[in-house]
């Protein structure tokens, strides 16, 4: 008996290109969602998955595969397979085969399983045909009409017995030599089922790895479709009030979705599609062809005590945010409030209004961000986390349809939750549009991070950034230091690896053949920023990394090219010792290396100094700097206002916030000599915080370069495909009200680096800060 058992793996989208033996039909007008689902099987990994999107569909899905029947000539069939259902109304699910003769490919004889529907577990159907000798192919279909939800898994196909008709029906002669040849090439083309039946992979192709969609250009109604798809997922996602949105797997919804709505003709199909694809997780949005439909609430339930209103309250926007800390600081809750006799609580939307937009693609939507429920008690409140799901297997940045789910989910977090668009002046409706069409054809995996990375970088966020999951493998660095030294790239620092030819103060002028100002403009692109002097700073470590072992080649001014390679530790300016006494009576301290205990231990001597030089040029990471603070003045002062947004409604509206911030009262002993602090464009965020207490309470003379202009905590999501993406999730404003992000904290005593200074190996700004602090100007090596 020959029978063959197959995990089915069919893309709409890739059909083509993947498995050329399988073809999908009754796909018109977007009335159906074929897919892969690799949560729900029978016996293997994998099963067909179709959805009915529209009420009375006019057409069946069909996904249909001829095979050549082999040994199995003569002999009676029977095709068998596992079908689940959910939900299905109209005729249902069933699967078929019939037979064709080699001179005849269309003229098959179909026979075909009992038609399910409802709501089913796995059932197992079959049916049987006779193979004639004149016999040459088998067509098997898996056919759904209807609405809902189906499932077919472990299809297989066996010989019963012998053909019971003993002659072979009538078959139409080929009307002529040409159509003859027509129809042996096509049989020539079927997998041949008498050889290969068992092996999955040559009937199906590889169950091993879903199929991937080749890179596309967006069509411009494609375009519209998917903005349209992007703007009421987003909203549904963050906002509508369901247990079905709190525990849906976004990554397999966005994927699925955006292969749904991308194909629909005109506004009606488009409509019709959008409707069919929330229904399972939000029934009462409603999208409609033209002007927005009017809003019918949800009905009340009979007043009383035990009346409530659902409603998603978020804290920030958490969805499945790798960094506990980040889950520490920001929360989305789906909460259920008391609204005795139907009066909804102050800053609880309301459920009888609704978000409605007029979106691309020629369709309105409206969807509740409120909704009616019966309380199990009075008084009682439920708050329901964000379920965290597992991300959707195999769900490559390879596949087109991957790229454009992360680009929505990620442009989705940042409309809803990030806190400056106001400040920052970006047309972020247009930053979609131009991200999903460059995702749309994009080639790799880098091609498509870039693609993130410009997304981002168009918040002009100095937190954002993009990360792959999975990193490029280990990383070095070049044997020098770099920094933009009156507008010019110049080598500040080598290390043992540098070639001899290269030294401190050379103007590097082109980098692999291109010029340096240009190479450093193009990592810049991707790089998200509020100010220039950050993304600058954050372009320069970036020139400076590679993989280990890699190679550039460096043009200098003088004329020499050096080969450099990446295969030392990060290269730093040359400084003092992290504490130490750099004139007579003035000490330096380095905020960046020293820890708590070193501070402690070097206090009595900072008291007895004349003048003390704090250097914030970098990052605190192993120091309270309120601690030492706390040393320079008698008054209590107090952090910047940082302030977490309660978000309750889309698109930033009616947003308020959690105010922030915390005292830092004054101890003993103070440091009474003159102070001054060490700042520049690499200060950004808990550098900030230090630095803004400085310049609002007057502390010290601030010496150097205005500060990154970013601070407040940074939030986290892992977007479609595998990428972990940062961006600040608190609004700070100045000690006074005034707006930090993108202004930073301003030197007192301006002291930018000159190239001259480079290569005679002086800080200049130290400099300019001892003699701040009453010290000589003097360089004292």
């Amino acid at each position: 008996m020959l029978r063959m058992t197959v995990l089915l793996l069919i893309a709409a989208s890739t059909l083509s290109a993947q498995t050329p033996a399988w073809r999908i039909t009754g796909l018109a007008n977007g009335e159906y969602l074929i897919s892969i689902d690799s949560a729900v099987s029978h016996g293997g990994r994998r099963s067909v998955r179709i959805e009915g999107l529209t009420a009375t569909p006019m057409s069946t899905a069909t996904v249909l595969q001829s095979i050549r029947v082999g040994q199995l000539r003569g002999k009676r069939v029977r095709l068998s397979a596992y079908i689940k259902t959910q939900d299905v109304s109209g005729t249902g699910a069933a699967v078929a085969v019939g037979a064709a003769a080699a001179n005849s490919p269309g003229s098959q004889g179909m026979s075909m399983t009992p038609w399910v529907n409802g709501s089913t577990d796995w059932k197992l159907v079959s049916t049987e045909v006779d193979v004639h000798e004149a016999m040459a192919a088998l067509l098997v279909t898996l056919n759904f009409k209807g609405q809902g939800t189906t499932w077919i898994d472990d299809l297989s196909v066996e010989a019963v017995g012998d053909a019971v008709f003993a002659t072979a029906p009538a078959l139409p002669p080929a009307a002529n030599a040409a159509a003859a040849t027509q129809a042996a090439a096509y049989l020539a083309s079927l997998p041949d089922l008498a050889r290969e039946l068992g092996f999955e992979t040559t009937i199906l192709g590889s169950s091993r790895r879903s199929p991937l969609e080749a890179p596309r250009a967006l069509t411009a109604r494609g375009l519209d479709n998917v903005i349209a798809f992007a703007r009421v997922a987003g909203v549904v996602r963050h906002f509508h009030p369901t247990n079905a949105v709190r525990t849906t797997n976004w990554d397999d919804f966005l994927i699925r979705g955006v292969r749904a709505v991308e194909r629909a003709p005109n506004a009606d199909s488009l409509a019709r599609t959008l409707n069919g694809l929330f229904s399972g997780v939000a029934p009462q949005v409603r999208v409609s062809a033209g002007a927005p439909p009017k809003f019918a609430p949800a009905p009340r339930p009979a007043p009383g005590d035990r009346l409530g209103v659902a409603h998603w309250s978020n804290l920030g926007l958490t969805m499945a945010a790798p960094n506990p800390q980040v889950m520490n600081v920001y929360a989305s809750v789906l909460m259920e409030v008391p609204a005795p006799d139907g009066r909804v609580p102050q800053g609880v939307p309301s459920p009888d209004s609704a978000w409605t937009a007029t979106l691309p693609g020629g369709v309105s939507a409206v969807v509740p961000i409120a909704l009616w429920i019966e309380k199990p008690a009075a008084g009682l409140e439920s708050r329901q986390p964000m379920q965290p799901v597992a991300p959707m297997e195999a769900a490559t940045p390879n596949d087109r349809a991957v790229r454009l789910a992360g680009v929505i989910g990620a442009w989705n977090v940042f409309q809803h939750a990030y806190p400056y668009f106001d400040v920052v002046g970006v047309d972020w409706n247009a930053e979609l549009a131009r991200a999903l069409r460059a995702a749309a054809s994009d080639r790799t995996p880098d091609d498509y991070l870039g693609t993130l990375r410009r997304l981002v970088a168009a918040a002009r966020d100095g937190h954002g950034g993009v990360y792959p999951l999975v990193g490029p493998g280990r990383m070095a660095f070049l044997p020098v230091a770099l920094d933009w030294v009156e507008n010019q790239l110049v080598v500040t620092r080598t290390s043992v690896g540098a070639p001899p030819d290269i030294k401190r103060g050379d103007v590097v002028e082109l980098i692999d053949g291109v010029k340096a100002g240009d190479v450093l403009a193009g990592r810049e692109e991707q790089i998200s920023s509020a100010t220039p002097q950050w993304r600058r700073h954050r372009a320069l470590s970036d020139l400076l990394a590679g993989a280990m072992g890699t190679h550039t080649d460096l043009r200098l001014r003088s004329g020499t090219t050096v080969r450099l390679t990446y295969a030392s530790a990060l290269v730093v300016d040359s400084l003092p010792e992290k504490i130490s006494e750099v004139r007579p009576g003035i000490y330096y301290v380095d905020f960046s290396r020293i820890t708590d205990a070193d501070f402690g231990a070097a206090l009595s001597k900072l008291v007895a100094a004349r003048g003390v030089v704090f250097d914030m040029r970098g990052y605190p990471r192993t120091v309270s700097t309120p601690n030492i603070l706390s040393h320079l003045t008698n008054d209590t002062t107090r952090s910047a206002r940082f302030q977490v947004p309660i978000i309750t409604r889309p698109d930033r509206q009616a947003t308020t916030y959690r105010q922030g911030g915390w005292p830092v009262p004054p101890q003993t002993p103070r440091i009474p000599g003159k102070i001054a602090f060490l700042t520049g464009g690499g200060a950004v965020s808990y550098a900030e915080t230090t630095m803004g207490i400085v310049e609002a309470f007057k502390l010290g003379e601030i010496v150097g370069e205005t500060t990154a202009g970013t601070n407040g905590n940074v939030n986290s999501f892992v977007a479609t495909g595998g990428y972990n993406i940062a961006y600040t999730g608190m609004l700070v404003l100045k000690h006074d009200g005034s707006t930090h992000h993108g202004v930073g904290i301003k030197a007192t005593i301006p002291a930018p680096r000159t190239i001259r200074g480079v290569a005679e190996g002086r800080d200049e700004a130290l400099e300019r800060a001892i003699v701040a602090v009453g010290g000589r100007a003097t360089v004292v090596p």
